[in-house]
């Protein structure tokens, strides 16, 4: 036990919101310099998950993989057997979590990522609006505009 006390002491504090400002800086900067979501304008459900889950799941992974308490924790805990430090554990995971987490929060706030995987709108109208990234108006059956649609991604942080 004494031997994690002294790697422990001299850990800063500061660190740890470093880096999570350095991990969560990419993912805001990334929508402001690269505005579309690209769309190719056909039904792409898999790629839509990936674009968002992935990015999410590396984040947590670089967050994890440098994060020195943790790692320390992980060592002690899985050679001993013993969860000792599962509250570090679980205290770390949740936190780089929700760091990887505001690279859906950046996609839905950007909203062109819904735009593009959620269209309700019948296949033609929605060919339509992606091609011309314009609003269209059906006489006959409602059309959910794009400003709707962005307004509903913003809705659902």
């Amino acid at each position: 036990m004494l031997a994690l006390a002294g790697p422990a002491e001299a850990h800063q504090p500061g660190q740890d919101n470093a880096s999570a400002f350095v991990s969560s800086t990419p993912d805001f900067s990334y929508h402001i310099f690269e505005n579309e979501f690209p769309c190719s304008c056909k039904p792409q459900s898999d790629y839509c998950m990936v674009y968002m889950i992935m990015p999410c799941l590396i984040i947590v992974i670089l967050m994890l993989a440098t994060d020195l308490p943790f790692q320390r924790a992980w060592k002690y805990t899985t050679s001993k057997g013993s969860c000792h430090f599962g509250c570090v554990l679980f205290r770390r995971t949740v936190k780089a979590f929700c760091v990887g987490l505001l690279w859906a929060a950046s996609v839905l706030i950007d909203a062109e990522w819904y735009v593009c995987c959620h269209n309700h709108n019948p296949r033609e109208e929605a060919e339509l609006q992606c091609k011309t990234k314009a609003e269209i108006t059906s006489g006959l059956r409602p059309v959910v505009t794009i400003a709707e649609m962005k307004t509903n991604s913003r809705y659902l942080l």
